[in-house]
């Protein structure tokens, strides 16, 4: 009986400590997002320079394309 209760605070830490990461919150982000490694973005999505990317490379402003005045 005096083992059960020994090792009961390292049970109890393993219970706490068990996540899926630094952040606990198992949260996916979308496109734009902040990431560290692509597990952080959501399905088809890359961590790229610390942002979730598509396939597209990194989100835009939205802003047009020049061609550079040229006909």
């Amino acid at each position: 009986m005096n083992a059960f209760f020994a090792r009961a605070p390292l049970f109890v830490a393993l219970f706490l400590l068990r996540g899926d990461g630094c952040d606990g919150d198992g949260a996916r982000h979308d496109e734009g997002g902040p990431c560290t490694r692509p597990r952080d973005c959501q399905d088809g999505l890359e961590c790229l320079a610390g942002v979730c990317v598509g396939d597209g490379g990194p989100p835009t402003d939205g802003g047009t394309v020049s061609d550079g005045g040229r006909d």
